[in-house]
């Protein structure tokens, strides 16, 4: 990831600040440039310098929500004297040593940076970039004489002619401030001197709808990477993208929108407030684990978005694992979003409202215990918090999976742990026993806490072999996620009779596709048999706008964990209860259903699980 940094006392802001920011990002093709607002600027005294917080304004103010103009509050928030060898250290430390940061600066300040603090350091992390004066160009003789030695350096082309406006226009770069907003609409709208007359470039500023907050994600990616930090802080895993319904209707101009949007979440950081609402309820998280969080920036050069030859959308993701985690939920949401912008535009909210209302008071008739899980597929945000408005509201609505919603709204955050983390210990630890790996390790994190366990990864019969003893008497609860609902339970209850519980006592959930109706009739046949359940209930409520524009059938799986120690590439797969959920790789599929269920490895992918077990564990 290329990074700009451009530090400024700002006091105020003005108009060449961004200017320079943005012909900086353009020119030296920077994936984000941060505007850092110097908190105590040594060569100032404090009564000579506007308040902190009121210089800092007038920079978010005017940037708003671009994308790629970011306000940093990293020398605000910060004791003592405001030194630019920490900044870039911080950014160093927040994108990871592959980063490459250029720090932005005026030629008039070029030939004091050996009098700044710790220069070489300076030097070391970043390469010097330098914005001439108006209508001038930089002396780079004079400007490698002035800079400390070895130095890297590289200047900007900057002016304010209309020919240069022109110039920057027929190379389809952005002028937004060059050009007045209203005299961008003018050429816009005139198409005039773009390349071959073409829309002027202009950065598009972030939907109402868009992610606001880092919490804007589900439960269970905070409670797994806080369970990877303290097991497997630096393992890498790959991700892969999976339309099951695929159209080939992306246009590239959707792709650029969700590019926009990807890069926009490098913006997002835990704020104050957040941090001190997530630590008071989710306390068996561990307080480091918050640390983490206030450190970790979306770093969009994790994920490659690209469009195949029938115009399919395709994703894939690289990187930690306990990085690369915060990725799945609001990539998927994003992706709704854009589909739903700018692809399928055939709805409208017209008596939205009025059906999630009789949703809700249909499943409170009965008494059906149900949350909201709607985050991954929603159709905006708005509507997954319809949701959750309309839920509260009765007394049988148990919270959302949304931490952000969850926080906002004053209801539980509910979640546990997803299939990516039994499939990474199928490679770290065991294929044959995966699923006991994954729970032990679980259990040892969080101490009886979060106690739903997930059997599907490998099909429910591979789960229940290891869903012995103390792990089948400490995990409180199963979930369905995927086959029929009232064969699985029936399955689980002959397990926890078999080996001496009663199966009352262990709730069953059921989170796999259901609707109003669905959980009703389990609810029903549950609660004649004697036994408690609850419901996790995600796209038929946060995105069910008719069969005209129907919900998007979309994930993201782990693909492959690279082995530590080795460096060795495994690949991962997930069987499931039902053969169209099955991911991964063909190969390794085929593999694990060796593994699980004995079935010839010349067999095709489809799991249809064997009645009897063969083959060996293999271990990473």
């Amino acid at each position: 990831m290329r990074i700009g940094i451009m530090g400024a006392k700002g006091d105020p802001w003005h108009t060449m600040h961004f200017l320079v920011a943005e012909t900086a990002r353009v020119q030296r093709n920077l994936d984000i440039v941060y505007l850092v607002t110097a908190g105590h600027p040594v060569d100032k005294a404090p009564e000579d310098v506007t308040d902190r917080e009121l210089r800092h304004l007038t920079c978010t103010a005017v940037v708003g929500d671009d994308p790629y103009l970011v306000p940093s509050r990293v020398e605000i928030d910060r004791q003592g004297a405001s030194y630019m060898s920490d900044t870039l250290r911080h950014f160093k430390h927040v994108h990871g040593e592959d980063a490459e940061i250029e720090l932005i600066i005026g030629e008039d300040r070029a030939d004091t940076i050996k009098k700044w603090h710790e220069p070489q350091e300076i030097c070391r992390l970043a390469t010097i970039v330098v914005a001439p004066r108006a209508n001038a160009k930089v002396d780079e003789v004079w400007l490698k004489s002035v800079l400390p030695e070895g130095a890297r350096f590289a200047a900007l082309e900057i002016e304010s002619s209309s020919s240069f406006i022109r110039k920057q226009l027929a190379m389809g770069r952005p002028v937004r401030w060059l050009v007045p907003a209203q005299g961008i609409a003018v050429l816009e709208q005139n198409r005039m001197y773009g390349p071959n007359q073409a829309t002027v470039t202009v950065a598009k500023p972030r939907s109402e709808s868009m992610i606001k907050s880092i919490l804007d994600n589900d439960l269970y990616t905070f409670t797994m990477c806080n369970a990877i930090l303290q097991k497997f802080s630096k393992v890498r895993v790959g991700w892969k993208f999976t339309d099951r319904k695929a159209k080939g209707k992306w246009t590239q101009e959707a792709l650029a929108e969700l590019q926009a949007r990807v890069n926009a979440l490098s913006t997002l950081s835990l704020t104050r407030e957040e941090r001190i609402w997530c630590e008071a309820k989710l306390p068996w998280i561990n307080h480091t684990f918050w640390d983490f969080l206030a450190n970790y920036r979306f770093d969009p050069s994790e994920v490659k978005l690209s469009l195949d030859k029938k115009n399919n959308l395709h994703i894939e993701i690289e990187g930690l694992w306990c990085r690369t985690i915060f990725w799945e939920v609001p990539l998927l949401a994003l992706i709704c979003e854009v589909w739903y912008e700018m692809i399928d535009t055939n709805w409208n909210e017209d008596g939205q409202l009025e059906k999630m209302e009789a949703k809700a008071k249909r499943l409170a008739e009965v008494g059906a215990l149900w949350g909201d899980f709607g985050t991954r597929r929603r159709r905006n945000f708005g509507a997954q918090e319809r949701v959750v408005i309309v839920g509260k509201k009765y007394k049988n609505f148990t919270g959302t999976s949304n931490v952000y919603l969850a926080m906002k709204h004053d209801v539980k955050p509910l979640g546990t742990m997803a299939h990516a983390w039994i499939m990474a210990h199928s490679a770290l630890v065991d294929l044959r026993h995966a699923n006991k790996a994954a729970l032990e390790n679980w259990n040892d994190v969080y101490q009886g806490n979060l106690g739903t366990a997930l059997p599907d990864t490998f099909g429910t019969d591979a789960f229940l072999r290891d869903f012995q003893g103390v792990l089948a008497r400490c995990f409180d609860s199963v979930r369905h996620d995927s086959g029929d609902p009232f064969e699985w339970a029936e399955k689980m209850i002959a397990h926890y009779t078999k080996i001496g519980i009663d199966w009352k006592t262990k709730p069953l959930g059921f989170t796999d596709g259901n609707t109003c109706e669905s959980a009703i009739a389990i609810h029903e046949w549950m609660t004649a048999k004697g036994g408690k359940c609850w419901f996790g209930i995600g796209t038929s409520f946060s995105n069910d706008y008719g069969p005209d524009s129907p919900a998007l059938s979309i994930v993201i799986k782990m693909a492959w964990v690279q082995d530590p120690v080795s460096g060795m590439i495994i690949p991962v797969v997930k069987i499931s209860d039902t053969p169209e959920k099955a991911t991964g790789d063909e190969d390794a599929l085929r593999v694990a259903m060796w593994v699980h269920y004995g079935r010839s490895l010349d067999h095709g992918r489809t799991p249809e699980p064997a009645t009897t077990g063969g083959g060996t564990g293999m271990a990473a």
